[in-house]
């Protein structure tokens, strides 16, 4: 998820209220070029149902190659992958009309809007209210905390911690590769963050795995 730092957001706390309708105008799902993560998660969950559909990817390798556009985060080349983008107005490549083509597995940023959620230390996230598009902000009125309890599960909060808690490492170890390995690193990482799931097994257990797995296959590069 991408960290609530825009002018336009604004912290809020999990009591708080705020009012909220969605006109179906799907100006959410326009101008977004790299602004929608699309995380290990979420490729797990895409891959899921577009396979359900008959659609055909058999992997989350299909998903991420044909729906996702992978964009530096840091300079020791740790990457994050997002939706990508089609048109003048880039628009997301799964608006079809105004409506979302993949409703029941859009990406978890997708879920929380008009909420940002950004996990720190011991457990707690930064909530922030996107109020970019004012004319959105009418209508019922929601608890923050209903919201995002029922838009961010347990699991789902359970992998962006883990995420987040093993991302500083394995940057220092991505820094530490030496240059004629990096591509070697670089691959690893994929594998192991994006692309080594079987979709007929619980994802977070593999996850979890593969991150481990991720940092001893850098520390072999280091030390080799």
């Amino acid at each position: 998820m991408p960290t609530p730092n825009l002018p336009h957001d604004r912290p809020v706390s999990l009591n708080d209220r705020f009012q909220f309708h969605c006109t179906g105008c799907a100006a959410c799902c326009r101008h977004i070029k790299e602004g929608v993560p699309l995380d290990s998660l979420d490729a797990y969950r895409l891959t899921k149902y577009l396979r359900s559909q008959g659609i055909g990817p058999t992997c989350t390798d299909d998903v991420l190659m044909r729906f996702g556009e992978p964009v530096p985060i840091t300079d020791s080349g740790y990457f994050s992958y997002f939706l990508k983008t089609v048109g003048d107005d880039d628009s997301c490549i799964f608006l079809n009309g105004n409506r979302c083509a993949v409703q029941e597995a859009k990406p978890t940023a997708c879920r929380l809007y008009p909420i940002e959620a950004a996990p720190e230390k011991d457990g707690v996230f930064q909530i922030v209210l996107c109020t970019e598009r004012p004319h959105h902000f009418s209508g019922p009125t929601h608890k923050v905390k209903n919201w995002y309890y029922r838009n961010m599960p347990e699991d789902v909060r359970a992998f962006y911690h883990f995420d987040f808690e093993h991302a500083p490492k394995i940057h220092l170890l991505l820094m530490a590769v030496p240059d004629e390995k990096k591509t070697a690193a670089l691959l690893l990482f994929h594998k192991y963050r994006y692309s080594d799931f079987a979709l007929d097994k619980p994802f977070m257990p593999q996850f979890m795995a593969n991150i481990k797995n991720l940092i001893c296959e850098l520390e072999k590069l280091i030390q080799e």
